[in-house]
């Protein structure tokens, strides 16, 4: 069951209580749940990328962001070793590329119509 616990220890921060305890206390929130060392040591290092390659899930980790102030995108651009600017042009110019694959749809009084 890898990333069990770290997504265990993750998902717990939709809780403000659980929020408040990482806030306070970090090593006392993840002694809370049988991380390993390695896992600890991760998240610690705010090593999004290693929490995924770990098991972590992209959705728990939005909790974590929201706990720590630490964006998804801003996540994004730590896993892939970019600065935000390189991060968002690379989002832009990948977004360029896939437009060409995109569905057009229009919204009429509250309904999609692809």
């Amino acid at each position: 069951m890898r990333g069990y616990w770290l997504n265990k220890a993750f998902n717990e921060l939709r809780d403000p209580e659980a929020r408040r305890r990482w806030q306070s206390d970090l090593e006392a929130y993840l002694g809370e749940f049988p991380l390993s060392e390695r896992e600890r040591q991760l998240v610690r290092d705010g090593d999004w990328g290693g929490c995924i390659d770990a098991g972590a899930s992209v959705y728990t980790l939005t909790k974590v962001g929201a706990t720590t102030g630490v964006s998804l995108l801003q996540m994004g651009a730590q896993m892939r070793g970019q600065t935000m600017g390189q991060f968002t042009e690379f989002l832009a110019d990948q977004n360029e590329r896939m437009s060409r694959f995109a569905i057009p749809f229009t919204v009429k009084e509250g309904r999609t119509d692809g």
